[in-house]
């Protein structure tokens, strides 16, 4: 049972990890937008509402 609980945690964090990552790359591609077209606008007020549950967890 300790292994499985083990391996369980460790698959956890790494697909944390991994959500982090695609909110980051998420995050990139709207400054990304917003630097070439007026519509990332929307975009970077999403990430920001965002920002702020990620620094709850």
């Amino acid at each position: 049972m300790n292994v499985v609980a083990v391996n369980f945690k460790w698959s956890f964090e790494l697909y944390m990890l991994k959500v982090e990552n695609r909110a980051m790359n998420r995050v990139h591609n709207n400054i990304y937008n917003f630097n070439h077209n007026e519509k990332g606008r929307k975009k970077t007020k999403i990430y920001t509402q965002h920002r702020k549950y990620f620094k709850k967890m």
